[in-house]
């Protein structure tokens, strides 16, 4: 597979405030994987990197990381 690049957009209550992030990386899926376990994986590494549960997602993308010439 090739590696892809994402996008995910975050929101979450903390304390009466709404907090909102936005995180970006790049994935090798496994052979065989797809879209949705990509985002399934993605959201849990964002929510554990911010140290959340439950959030709403309000954006996400998922898209080759390398460019075509």
């Amino acid at each position: 597979m090739t590696p892809q690049h994402w996008i995910i957009t975050v929101q979450w209550e903390e304390n009466g405030h709404v907090n909102a992030r936005t995180l970006d990386g790049t994935i090798l899926p496994e052979a065989r994987a797809t879209r949705r376990s990509a985002y399934l994986t993605i959201l849990r590494t964002a929510t554990e990197h911010l140290g959340i549960s439950d959030p709403v997602v309000l954006f996400f993308d998922l898209s080759p990381e390398i460019l075509d010439s």
